[in-house]
């Protein structure tokens, strides 16, 4: 399905990098998946109580242990390029955008871009080098 989509040109005036995490989703199901291995190698030790309290424990050493596995594994590079936008008929012109980081697509402080998104604040959008011509 093709959808119409908002462009804006501007100029670079920063970019930083940063670190896109794990979604809630991905995060809950690390610690899920590890919840479930710790129970189930906990439940290999002891007998009666002490069973019980091993898989207790396993269970939340895993869950632990799952979540922070998610958020490594998920977690990758990004930017944050704040463009000042050109033509801007109201107030603050200024926008930043985190985006991927792109080997392909290198882009520097005083770059003229393009802001491709569906319009509005909070809406998805993308920071493009400016095809010249």
């Amino acid at each position: 399905m093709q959808q119409s989509q908002q462009v804006q040109t501007g100029v670079i005036i920063a970019i930083v990098p940063v670190t896109v995490r794990a979604s809630s989703t991905q995060s809950g199901i690390g610690t899920a998946l590890g919840a479930g291995v710790g129970g189930l190698l906990g439940h290999q030790v002891g007998g009666g109580n002490g069973r019980t309290l091993a898989t207790v424990a396993g269970a939340l050493a895993g869950a632990v242990g799952g979540n922070v596995a998610a958020q490594h594994l998920y977690a990758q590079p990004a930017l944050q390029i704040t463009v000042q936008l050109s033509n801007c008929s109201y107030g603050n012109c200024t926008i930043a955008i985190t985006q991927a980081a792109s080997a392909a697509q290198p882009m520097a402080v005083g770059e003229r871009v393009e802001v491709v998104g569906a319009g509005g604040w909070g809406g998805a959008a993308r920071v493009l080098p400016l095809a010249p011509g």
